[in-house]
C-alpha cells in the first residue's frame, strides 16, 4: 500500500466503518506519517499566525487594547485547532485499533494502553510495547476480525 492509498483508506473509505477489519502495517505507517505531516504543518501556521500577531503589538509599547487582543490569541488559537482534532483524531485512533485487529489482539487494548500511558513512571514502557506491537507483522491468513488485508483481493487460488 502505498501512501495516497493509506490516506485515502483511512480518511473516506474507513471513516465511517471505523473500527472494522484489520490494517496493515504498511496503511498503519503510511497514515500515522501523513496525520505527523498533518500536525507538524498546523503547528507552524498556527506558529506563524501568533507571532505576526503577536511580534507588532509587542512593539506597540504595551498598550492596554494590545494586551487585551493579545489575551485572545491563545483562544482564537484553540479555535483553529479543534477542526483538525475532530477530522483527525478519530482516523489515527480506528487505524491503530484496526492494527490491533491484524495482530488479532481486541481493539479494547487500545483502552488499557492509554489508561495505562497516564500512569508516571509506567507511560514510556506503555508507549514503548505499543510501538513494537504496531511494528510486529499480522497474523498470516484470517482471524476473528476479517480477511487478511495483504492477501490479493479476488485469487481464487491463495
Amino acid at each position: 500500500m502505498e501512501f495516497g492509498q493509506a490516506v485515502r483508506k483511512c480518511m473516506i473509505e474507513k471513516y465511517y466503518p471505523l473500527i472494522e477489519g484489520r490494517a496493515a502495517r504498511s496503511e498503519f505507517w503510511w497514515f500515522m506519517l501523513f496525520y505527523i505531516l498533518v500536525i507538524v504543518g498546523f503547528m507552524i501556521v498556527l506558529g506563524l499566525l501568533a507571532a505576526l500577531v503577536m511580534i507588532p503589538l509587542s512593539l506597540n509599547g504595551g498598550t492596554t487594547d494590545a494586551a487585551v487582543l493579545a489575551s485572545f490569541v491563545p483562544l482564537a488559537l484553540l479555535f483553529m485547532v479543534m477542526p483538525l482534532l475532530y477530522f483527525m483524531v478519530p482516523p489515527a485512533v480506528a487505524v491503530t485499533i484496526r492494527r490491533l485487529h491484524d495482530r488479532n489482539i481486541s481493539g479494547w487494548w487500545y483502552l488499557g494502553f492509554t489508561v495505562a500511558s497516564m500512569i508516571p513512571g509506567v507511560n514510556l514502557l506503555v508507549m514503548l510495547a505499543m510501538f513494537i506491537l504496531m511494528l510486529l507483522p499480522g497474523t498470516q491468513g484470517d482471524n476473528r476480525f476479517g480477511g487478511d488485508p495483504r492477501a490479493p483481493q479476488g485469487n481464487i487460488f491463495s
